[in-house]
């Protein structure tokens, strides 16, 4: 029969985790099944953040999003097709792309996106 545990006792081993504690570290201290301390996790945690508070389901739905992003941009820049592209292409197609969306991206993103050199004049 499954140990029921206090919701109290649960609350602290999921502040513990939010310290920074692993599941794996929580899990192997406390005898308590990984996939139990998952579900506490899921029911007693949150990750907060200036705009908004996200469930850990969203946020590792997030941190997989940005893992695949981080992959694209890694193989696109692998593949040097960017580094191909004369400067005054990129520059104009930079420019487009800021008066087209009123400002949505700075300028850093922008020129960060397309390995673009950014000069700073005093």
């Amino acid at each position: 029969m499954p140990t029921a545990y206090p919701t109290e006792f649960k609350i602290k081993t999921i502040r513990r985790y939010e310290k920074g504690a692993s599941i794996k570290a929580l899990s192997q201290e406390l005898h308590i099944a990984q996939s139990t301390l998952y579900q506490w996790r899921n029911t007693y945690c949150s990750i907060q953040t200036p705009d908004r508070t996200y469930t850990p389901a969203e946020f590792d739905a997030i941190s997989r999003r940005l893992q695949r992003l981080e992959h694209e941009m890694q193989i696109i820049r692998h593949t040097g097709f960017l580094d191909r592209i004369p400067l005054q292409e990129k520059l104009a197609s930079l420019e487009q792309i800021y008066h087209q969306t009123d400002g949505q991206y700075s300028v850093y993103e922008l020129c960060s996106a397309l390995h673009v050199a950014m000069v700073w004049e005093a």
